[in-house]
């Protein structure tokens, strides 16, 4: 079956320079920055085929904006249209204006070469990853995200050569801390040529079977997927409305068979309560006149076709795990639509990396955030307060925006919560009243104050047991609908989304939008995902 598409992310770290110019003074350093950028370019278009990648799936590196080896890797990244992050210690202008204990990181040509790669399209994003203000610090906790942030990693190393802190080799070594396939590269000058030999570094087998591609989850393996561009990198807009169409639609149709599950089951255990009572009324004529057999062994026998009907649906429902595809549908819609209201505004996902989402869907919240930076790049600074506008309309106050949405969920769940705690108390009270009534009933016949109970009690009977079983059905379909928690969630979210949007109307600058923009939709999601982990695993009580 065909696939989403996901980004398979590979990290690079290489040397700054590639050979001391004093020991090859005949050497032009200009060819060896080319041969290696052609080395590379030719090794990741071999690399899908190697790593066993299928046709959905599309590379994205990761890297520096160092001169020397993070050269190479981003201009063949470029000139392979790959789309790139740059992860930087530093802000950019700071780390191209850097020193090292002798000299400038950059010369003016270098720095400039660098200003032009970062502009290049396929440049995403570029990130800072530490604000140590140590600068050794700074590099080894770049190297720490380069590693978190990559499914493998090309290191290119000079033979001979020690390793420095924060430098590739450290990068290497907190490869096998993450146990992260590494093609280690060693680049070298044999007879005044470049040569580049190349390994997986401690791969005992063959590196597909050390090396899962990333997958989707299993409930879009039949999502429909005509709208995607047939491009390797497609367009988000259409890759995010695919998984919110098809999960939405999944999400309602599991929600309604659970539903429907859960009145069967409670209706069945009901109905078969109904005719035990009848049976036992029965029984006592039957023994002592020899009448309605036939009727009671009607009445058991159908209580037996009810009690064995809502067993197996049970049994049916559970191994179904429709509670967990439901809860996962729902889920996965929730997330498209919390990335789609992003809109263009250009921004990571940093929720998706915080909440506690499953892991089986990290790949595809990734490929989200992946194609987010790759179509919004262009969007410059000054739009911000345009996408916030577009936010605040489209997902919070519109005809279909979320304090709408809350406020009427909150008002369902509030009014079913109420049924069913009325039925639960006044179902208890008649079945506490009719069992005190005959309670009473059986006294006075006891005292010969009445000497004909039997209707009395046959009727009292029935609603002492009848009763209770219809207090617990009642309080059994709440919990199984989620009414309390939903009830209380749903107003709670309402008032927070309220403050948030006066907040968001009056954001001064962009940062703060963005703050607000991330901490609405944490609260938003995070609802969901709350949701998710106590519903994943609740059945019919």
């Amino acid at each position: 079956m065909p696939s989403l598409p996901l980004a398979v992310t590979v990290g690079f770290s290489g040397p700054r320079n590639w050979f001391p110019k004093a020991d090859h003074p005949d050497i032009d350093p200009a060819d060896f920055q080319a041969a290696a950028t052609a080395w590379l370019k030719d090794r990741l278009a071999a690399l899908p085929a190697e790593l066993g990648l299928g046709s959905g799936h599309f590379l994205t590196g990761i890297s520096q904006i160092a001169i020397g080896g993070d050269h190479a890797f981003t201009t063949a990244c470029m000139e392979l249209g790959i789309p790139q992050i740059i992860s930087l210690p530093q802000p950019s202008d700071a780390y191209l204006d850097a020193r090292g204990s002798t000299s400038p990181d950059f010369s003016e040509e270098e720095k400039q070469r660098s200003l032009a790669l970062l502009a290049s399209p396929h440049i995403i994003q570029e990130k800072v990853v530490s604000h140590s203000p140590d600068r050794h610090t700074r590099f080894e906790e770049a190297n720490v995200e380069l590693v978190r942030g990559s499914d493998i990693l090309i290191a290119m190393v000079k033979p001979d050569v020690a390793g420095k802190r924060g430098g590739t080799w450290d990068v290497i070594d907190q490869a096998a801390r993450w146990n992260t396939p590494v093609l280690i590269v060693t680049v070298s000058l044999v007879n005044g040529v470049s040569a580049f030999q190349s390994e997986w570094e401690k791969t005992n087998a063959p590196l597909k079977s050390c090396f899962n591609p990333p997958a989707q989850p299993s409930i879009l393996d039949n999502a429909e997927l005509s709208a995607l561009t047939p491009a390797p990198v497609p367009a988000k807009d259409n890759y995010f409305k695919i998984i919110k169409d098809h999960c939405s639609q999944g999400a309602g149709d599991l929600r309604k068979k659970f539903q429907y599950a859960a009145i069967v089951i409670i209706g069945t255990h009901f109905l078969a309560t109904v005719c035990a009572v009848a049976a036992l009324a029965l029984l006592k004529e039957s023994i002592s006149e020899n009448v309605y057999y036939p009727a009671v062994i009607a009445f058991l026998f159908i209580e037996l076709i009810l009690l064995g009907g809502g067993y197996l649906y049970h049994g049916k429902l559970h191994d179904s795990k429709a509670a967990l595809n439901w809860a996962l549908h729902r889920l996965l819609a929730e997330v498209a639509r919390s990335v789609i209201a992003f809109g263009k505004y250009h921004t990571g996902f940093a929720h998706l990396r915080v909440l506690d989402l499953p892991s089986g869907l990290r790949p595809l919240l990734r490929t989200m955030e992946i194609l987010q930076l790759r179509e919004t790049r262009a969007v410059t600074c000054d739009q911000w307060q345009t996408c916030r506008d577009t936010y605040i309309t489209a997902r919070l106050e519109g005809e279909k925006g979320q304090l709408n949405f809350y406020s009427s969920k909150a008002r369902k769940a509030e009014f079913y919560l109420h049924f069913a705690r009325q039925t639960f108390k006044w179902a208890s009270i008649l079945a506490i009243a009719a069992t005190a009534v005959k309670l009473v009933t059986i006294f006075a016949y006891k005292l010969e104050l009445t000497h004909d109970i039997d209707l009395e009690k046959a009727a009292l009977g029935v609603f002492g047991i009848l009763l209770p079983v219809v207090a617990v059905a009642a309080l059994s379909l709440a919990a199984a609908n989620d009414l309390e928690a939903r009830s209380h969630t749903f107003s709670e979210t309402h008032d927070f989304l309220t403050r948030q949007a006066e907040l968001l109307k009056t954001a001064k600058s962009e940062r703060e939008f963005s703050n607000l923009l991330t901490e609405t939709e944490s609260r938003l999601l995070g609802e969901t995902v709350t949701w998710f982990s106590r519903r994943s695993f609740t059945g019919v009580a």
